[in-house]
């Protein structure tokens, strides 16, 4: 099993982008189960100001947080006439930051 994303954050578009960028970007997203692509690495300072944010603005919508498990939500990116596509389960839980609406 792997695991890509379905909200970016938009952190690994540089080095210290705009915490409130990562916000605004992270927080875009409304689907059921949403794995978010984040970095850790020396480099991303702001990735790591503007998570507290972002898990509250999810806290706050009802969504919670668990560990991935191979259970769980897994979307895939797949090239279909050169576009890439969203895929995955329809109901199971999710994952990265690994949310899910209540």
């Amino acid at each position: 099993q792997y695991f890509d994303w379905n909200c970016d954050s938009t952190d690994a578009s540089g080095n210290n982008v705009p915490e409130n960028v990562l916000v605004k970007n992270a927080t875009s997203c409304t689907s059921q189960h949403i794995n978010i692509l984040m970095h850790d690495t020396d480099a991303k300072d702001t990735t790591v100001k503007a998570l507290p944010k972002i898990i509250e603005y999810y806290r706050e919508k009802g969504y919670t947080f668990k560990a991935i498990t191979v259970d769980s939500y897994a979307p895939h990116h797949i090239l279909k006439g050169g576009s890439v596509c969203m895929t995955g389960p329809p109901f199971s839980d999710s994952i990265l930051f690994y949310l899910f609406s209540i």
